[in-house]
């Protein structure tokens, strides 16, 4: 049960942004895997850049701000088990999960390419 709820908790972090994205028709052709695989990651890079007015250095500052705090994302669950009493080792899988996820996607924002640019192969 309590799986469920902190999985349920990773859907939720993931289905409002997603859902926001697609009421909004927020869809860029820069990020399109990252885009519906870290969908929270990618508003924030399109409201760095909103805020930045596209300056890429400044974007990448603050995707590494996001990094640095993304494990933040790991207490709330933990503080539910914690408060419930129940031992976190016994749920390590889905913790472990949202240990990573969040990181790994601001990793992924950290290197795109430049706004409004098309890149083409050789």
């Amino acid at each position: 049960m309590i799986n469920f709820l902190i999985g349920t908790y990773i859907a939720i972090l993931w289905l409002i942004p997603v859902i926001f994205i697609t009421k909004k028709k927020l869809y860029d052709q820069r990020f399109v895997c990252r885009q519906w695989l870290f969908p929270l990651e990618f508003l924030f890079q399109l409201w760095f850049e909103k805020i930045t007015n596209n300056n890429r250095i400044v974007c990448r500052i603050l995707h590494i701000i996001t990094f640095i705090f993304s494990e933040f994302w790991l207490f709330l669950p933990l503080g539910f088990l914690i408060s419930l009493g129940v031992d976190p080792k016994e749920h390590m899988e889905i913790l472990l999960i949202i240990m990573y996820y969040f990181p790994i996607g601001s990793i992924c924002f950290l290197f795109q390419p430049k706004a409004g640019k098309v890149y083409r192969t050789k």
